[in-house]
């Protein structure tokens, strides 16, 4: 989801860092966003295919964005996450 060249000064502009699978259809896209200001999120989401849109995937509802300041916490809790269903 990049942001063409041609978007407007105010556009919200995406880089999509990762796009894992999950499902048939389905892919969590991790995102840097920047706002037209120049301040820079995460976005964590779900895209699935829109058959009706001829299989174009779209953004869902499903997800989270937040600040770059959150970034340390959220590895660290992934890593317990983790250890508690003991993944290798």
């Amino acid at each position: 989801m990049t942001v063409k060249d041609s978007a407007p000064p105010d556009a919200i502009s995406s880089r999509v860092v990762a796009a894992i699978p999950k499902a048939e259809g389905q892919e969590l896209r991790i995102s840097l966003l920047t706002l037209p200001s120049g301040r820079r999120l995460g976005d964590l989401r779900l895209f699935c295919s829109n058959q009706a849109a001829g299989g174009t995937i779209k953004p869902t509802r499903k997800g989270v964005t937040f600040s770059p300041a959150l970034l340390a916490e959220l590895r660290q809790a992934l890593a317990e996450l983790e250890r508690a269903i003991h993944l290798p």
